[in-house]
């Protein structure tokens, strides 16, 4: 039920008297109206309401959550502009809470307009102004989400308002058995600006059209207060247009004339027919007609167009055809050809009425004689003819030759076939002929339109014989009072130089041994049987030798086959450790053997001595040969003196790195050990009693410096124990300042982690006094 009383400044009615109407009914609006009426014109028109505003959709039970969140409610502003700020709203659950624009709401509006695919665009009003005329969507909170109700479809301009947060639980009531639930919406300004609408619960909708409970569910109200229940999903309750021309289609001749019709929804700017070359009585009236002319000659469309707020308008069209002319019959068949016993379809193609010269008036006919056939179409428009002939397809005798059957490699052989109008190879070409160069079965298929015939050809291809010779021994030696055998391979005919003709012979003397081999294309010949061969001479060489580390290989020769005592099989064999043995050396006329014999003569340097690490200069050293096999021995002490005795001494005078080096040797091998000798001085550290920081140049830092000192860490602090200074490092001092503050004359006290070469570590305490 809709309730409104308002003012109605326009109206279809076409009268203009002052008058009062109510009406009750369940899913109308009931009213008390005071009307001004005049003359408005419906023809599909963008329409402005005579009322101040009107309800026109309420998204019940919207997508998202909350829920209470995203509901929306439309209405279309009327002939004059509203304020927001004069806005109040008794919705059918829980209380009106405002209306709130700002940053937020900003946000919202312009990634909802991101998310437009169609030409539409959200506004939020300008100082709250809604403009004459223009479209409203109220949002019925500010946490209002954006993706849960899609405004993708939007081909208009609406306003947009939000009410302030806090609606979580929501305005309307979904779907229900039974109850119905009003919203009023009111304006302070103008005097008695309000409407009222009402749905009941029980005639909501999901998306399959069904009367339950389903996200989407939506109520749409005309102007007249009928309530109309729809679901689009989760879509907002946006507005759609369509243009559907009525009629679908017309064929004509030029001067006719159609009467058109179209069912427009939703509000255009304005309608628009356009198409042919005639003329409209109305442009813009849902109905009109269309005067076509003598241009109109050929099939045309004729369209309907709204436009919208968006540049493309929406439309629906008609196709037009023309019903005939001097040239619009044809006749169309698949052969003209006429097989023995056979029919052929047919056909005419164009438009109006058709007579064949048969008597038939189909637009086919099955025809089994040659002879002509024609056609005339004939219509308001005019008439036109078509005719065809068709033969009797002719037979066909297929013949196919080769102008050779045997063709040598390299040649090519020419195919030719005859008898038939149309041809087709093994290989998919066309025409009379074809050329091949290759062994094979080659086939054409002769054809006409109705017979099918085939003819083959086998061609040979002389390919020129791939000799070769075998032999049962395959070093091709001939030892004595040995026999081979010869074997020809590659061909099926043979002639040898001993004029067998057999394809394997015996020979037993050494020799050159031809054969040959012919066709019509070619002759070959092939040669091999035969030196003499001899006994084999085992020979072993390479080094025998082995010293440390080392790996010798010893390589036999002197046959085509070997075997070592351990097996081996390859013409070398390497050794790591001493051994003996022999090997065989092998070819086809018998055996020989050699003997090797591998020594390790390797020697190992080693020596020991009396030096200690930190050993003091001058220092004598005694040293101790350990060597393993060595014969002979040069000492080198990296102190310029050497020694070729066994265990000699060396003295050092002075601290530093001394490399030894003993090299031993023998008549085949030699090896060399060496070590490093450290020499040092005492221990020392220097740690001053009293300094003077006055910056004369002298004694101005306290520094801690010793020999043999790898690493150094000090501490200083003052007589009560506060740590005023510190460092690491063998270069660290202190200048006699705290905090950049030159400090009072005094005793003062040092801490110092000392650590040597040896690895030793030492820790230092004492006082230091300074002073100006």
């Amino acid at each position: 039920m809709k309730i409104k009383y308002d003012y109605l400044q326009g109206s279809s009615r076409n009268h203009t008297d002052f008058f009062l109407t109510k009406t009750m009914s369940p899913y109308v609006k009931t009213s008390f109206v005071i009307v001004f009426l005049f003359i408005f014109n419906l023809n599909g028109k963008a329409q402005v309401p005579s009322t101040c505003f009107e309800i026109e959709s309420v998204l019940v039970d919207a997508c998202g959550t909350p829920e209470g969140a995203n509901e929306m409610v439309r209405f279309v502003v009327g002939p004059s502009n509203l304020n927001v700020a004069n806005l109040n709203v008794n919705w059918p659950n829980n209380s009106f809470k405002n209306i709130c624009q700002n940053g937020s709401t900003a946000s919202k509006v312009a990634t909802l307009n991101n998310s437009i695919v169609g030409c539409g665009l959200l506004l939020e009003p300008s100082g709250g102004v809604l403009p004459a005329g223009k479209k409203v969507i109220l949002l019925t909170s500010t946490d209002f989400d954006v993706t849960a109700n899609s405004f993708a479809n939007l081909n208009d301009t609406l306003y947009v308002i939000f009410q302030c947060a806090g609606n979580t639980a929501g305005h309307f009531a979904n779907y229900s058995s039974s109850g119905l639930r009003t919203l009023t919406i009111s304006f302070s300004s103008p005097a008695s600006c309000f409407d009222m609408v009402t749905y009941d619960r029980s005639e909501l909708i999901n998306s399959s059209g069904v009367n339950t409970a389903g996200d989407g569910a939506r109520v749409d109200f005309d102007w007249s207060g009928n309530a109309t229940y729809n679901n689009n999903g989760c879509e907002a309750p946006i507005e759609v247009k369509s243009v559907d021309i009525n009629e679908t289609g017309f064929t004509i001749c030029p001067g006719d004339t159609i009467d058109l019709s179209a069912t427009v929804v939703g509000n255009f700017i304005s309608t628009s027919w356009n198409g042919g070359n005639g003329t409209y009585s109305s442009i813009s009236n849902n109905n009109t007609t269309y005067y076509s002319n003598s241009a109109d000659n050929v099939d045309f469309y004729i369209y309907y167009e709204g436009q919208t707020t968006c540049s493309d308008p929406i439309k629906d069209s008609v196709l037009i055809q023309i019903g005939g002319n001097t040239s619009s019959v044809s006749i169309s068949s698949s052969s003209t050809e006429l097989c023995n016993g056979d029919s052929i379809l047919l056909t005419a193609n164009g438009s109006g009425n058709y007579v064949w010269s048969t008597g038939s008036v189909s637009n086919t006919i099955y025809v089994s004689q040659a002879g002509t056939y024609s056609v005339t179409s004939s219509s308001s428009c005019g008439s036109s003819s078509d005719d065809i002939v068709i033969t009797d397809a002719p037979t066909i005798n297929l013949n196919l030759t080769a102008s050779e059957t045997e063709i040598c490699d390299g040649n090519t052989a020419t195919l030719t076939a005859s008898g038939a109008p149309n041809y087709t190879w093994f290989n998919g070409n066309t025409g009379t002929s074809e050329t091949v160069n290759t062994s094979g079965n080659y086939y054409v298929i002769g054809y006409n339109s109705c017979y099918t015939d085939s003819q083959s050809v086998t061609i040979s291809l002389l390919t020129e014989p791939v000799l070769s010779i075998s032999s049962s021994d395959p070093t091709h030696e001939l030892c004595a009072g040995e026999t081979i055998m010869l074997t020809a391979n590659g061909s099926d005919n043979y002639l040898w130089n001993t004029s067998d003709t057999a394809s394997t012979i015996s020979v037993s003397s050494a020799g050159t041994y031809t054969v040959s081999s012919s066709n019509n294309c070619f002759t070959v010949n092939e040669s091999l049987i035969l030196t003499n061969g001899v006994l084999p001479v085992a020979i072993i060489t390479g080094d025998t030798i082995l010293c440390q580390n080392e790996i010798t290989t010893l390589t036999i020769s002197g046959g085509d086959g070997f075997v070592w005592s351990d097996g081996g099989t390859s013409n070398t064999h390497s050794f790591s450790t001493s051994a003996q043995g022999y090997a065989i050396a092998t070819n086809g006329c018998g055996s020989d053997t050699a003997y090797y014999q591998v020594a390790d003569h390797s020697v190992t340097a080693s020596f020991s001595s009396n030096y200690f690490y930190g050993m003091e200069t001058p220092a004598s050293v005694n040293f101790n040969n350990t060597s393993i096999n060595g014969l002979t021995f040069n000492w080198t002490f990296g102190n310029g003196t050497t020694s070729a005795g066994i265990n000699p001494t060396s003295i050092y005078t002075e601290t530093g790195e001394y490399e030894v080096v003993l090299t031993a040797s023998n008549i085949y091998c030699s090896d060399s050990y060496e070590t490093t000798l450290l020499f040092e001085s005492t221990n020392t550290v220097y740690v001053p009693n009293v300094f003077t920081p006055n910056n004369d140049g002298t004694n101005d830092f306290f520094m801690i410096k010793g020999e043999n000192i790898t690493a150094l860490e000090c501490k200083i602090f003052n007589r009560w124990g506060e740590e005023i200074n510190s460092w690491e490092g063998l270069d660290g001092y202190w200048d006699g300042t705290y905090n950049n503050e030159r400090v009072p004359d005094g005793t003062y006290f040092y801490i110092s982690k000392v650590s040597w070469n040896n690895l030793e570590t030492q820790t230092l305490t004492g006082h230091i006094t300074l002073l100006k």
